[in-house]
């Protein structure tokens, strides 16, 4: 697997050379590394109290070049980049084409779905974010029109050898601004046959709302589904295993700009799932973080974040985790 993904590598940087005879392309990277500890507070005497280092790359860090071959054909791929405590691995984050029609874009490829929407934290791996990200990447055929409004079909994660895929998953939206407000409503739904072994249904219903101030940004997000697990191969963190979970969650973030060179971003998420047994399945967090802009091309990222007294339906983990450190930021 080693070897396969360095070849992987060393393709996709020779094509970056291969094309610039009949494409625009634009080599990019960023490369990030974390210093963090990590404790585990056990709150219901099942494993111990735990602290770990957490120092190498970020699971973000990345290369990537963007394609422009004409005012309608444009592209990207873009690959993660792990260290050796991940075996090195390169993997697939972006592989995309769009074309440009008049009234909207046509995209192919895999991206991030067209409801994702980041908050500005590190470690949030809890509460239905994933590490700041508020859905995930996958394959998927989507048309945006310029009016706002979007339909997409997306991989279907649910399927396996001994199920009965019927459709992808299907997600529609609109996303529109007023003034300093922008929002965004959306809905997404998937389903198979067969599985473990009854059938299976998963849809959930998204708000956004942002606010763009003179030195702050607001950003907020609800959500409502059920078994939001299974959009997006758990991209949303939300609800445990089996069927018939209800969740709701939110997401909050404010960033403010007091210079150039600082951000300083508060925030938090929490979401509720309830079994269909009765069982609650309570998720939290909170964090602050200062992005510090060094130079360009190079921040540092402190950041305290704290996960509340995880529930896990079914299994009684309850513990608390609290993540101390920073991020360090290089984009070439």
């Amino acid at each position: 697997m080693k070897k396969i993904s360095v070849v992987l590598f060393a393709v996709v940087l020779a094509s970056v050379w291969s094309v610039a005879a009949f494409a625009e392309a634009k080599p990019y990277a960023s490369v990030r590394f974390q210093t963090f500890y990590k404790n585990v507070s056990d709150e219901d005497g099942s494993g111990g109290d735990s602290t770990d280092l957490l120092f190498g790359l970020y699971g973000s860090s990345r290369v990537g070049v963007k394609f422009k071959v004409s005012d309608q054909v444009s592209g990207m791929v873009e690959l993660s980049l792990k260290d050796s405590d991940n075996g090195n691995a390169v993997g697939l984050r972006h592989a995309f084409g769009q074309y440009d029609f008049g009234p909207g874009k046509l995209l192919i490829g895999q991206t991030w779905a067209p409801y994702t929407t980041f908050f500005p934290v590190i470690y949030n791996d809890a509460a239905g974010g994933d590490y700041g990200s508020a859905a995930n990447r996958a394959a998927q055929i989507r048309v945006v029109l310029d009016n706002g409004f979007y339909v997409a079909l997306i991989d279907n994660t649910l399927g396996s050898s001994d199920d009965d895929v019927e459709i992808p998953e299907v997600a529609v939206g609109y996303k529109g601004k007023a003034g300093v407000v922008s929002f965004g409503l959306h809905g997404a739904y998937v389903t198979a046959d067969d599985t473990t072994p009854i059938d299976e249904e998963s849809w959930a219903l998204m708000g956004d709302l942002e606010a763009k101030l003179a030195m702050a940004k607001l950003k907020a997000r609800i959500v409502y589904g059920d078994d939001t697990k299974n959009l997006l191969g758990g991209g949303f963190k939300l609800g445990s295993t089996g069927g018939d979970l209800n969740t709701l969650g939110l997401f909050l973030s404010a960033t403010f700009y007091p210079s150039d060179l600082l951000a300083v971003s508060v925030g938090g998420a929490y979401n509720e799932t309830e079994a269909a047994s009765g069982q609650d399945d309570d998720e939290a967090l909170v964090f602050v973080n200062a992005p510090i802009k060094l130079t360009k091309g190079f921040t540092i990222v402190p950041e305290i974040a704290y996960q509340l007294g995880l529930d896990k339906a079914g299994s009684g983990d309850d513990d608390n985790t609290l993540w101390v450190g920073a991020k360090w930021q290089f984009d070439l």
